[in-house]
């Protein structure tokens, strides 16, 4: 199944669109964001069924 890695910033704009095909309870996934300034953002996980996981992270 597929995923979709959205980061989001805090105005709600997508900055960057990534994608995983698998997903076990914890990610390790490097996105490249060379056009994302630091700060805090949303991370949002979601699969093709439209189930949908939001976090807060950091990007530094």
């Amino acid at each position: 199944q597929r995923f979709n890695l959205r980061l989001v910033n805090l105005n709600g704009q997508t900055q960057q669109i990534d994608y995983i095909d698998a997903f076990q309870g914890q990610i390790n996934h490097q996105m490249n964001i060379p056009n994302v300034t630091a700060g805090m953002y949303f991370l949002e996980i979601s699969n093709e069924s439209g189930n949908r996981m939001v976090r807060k992270v950091m990007v530094k």
